[in-house]
């Protein structure tokens, strides 16, 4: 298990986000695939949807993160001018 000292809010955040959307997708996957009748086969393009949601996710979250650091650092840099 990673070490929770060193993920940035950013990790934290995408992590649960992930978490929650996979769970969900499987569930109505396997909810789909007992009530619908040949659904198993076409149904698998809803967990490849939520693998493609945590994705996007990632890279919103990260780059939101990541411009967050970059103002804070020109801030601190006009600051110390």
């Amino acid at each position: 298990m990673a070490n929770q000292e060193n993920k940035t809010v950013a990790q934290i955040i995408t992590g649960a986000i992930c978490g929650t959307v996979m769970i969900i997708c499987a569930l109505v996957y396997v909810i789909l695939g007992i009530t619908l009748p040949n659904f198993w086969h076409p149904g698998w393009l809803i967990m490849f949807a939520g693998g493609m949601t945590c994705g996007i996710v990632g890279i919103v979250t990260n780059t939101v993160s990541d411009l967050k650091q970059a103002k804070k650092r020109e801030q601190e840099n006009k600051d110390k001018e």
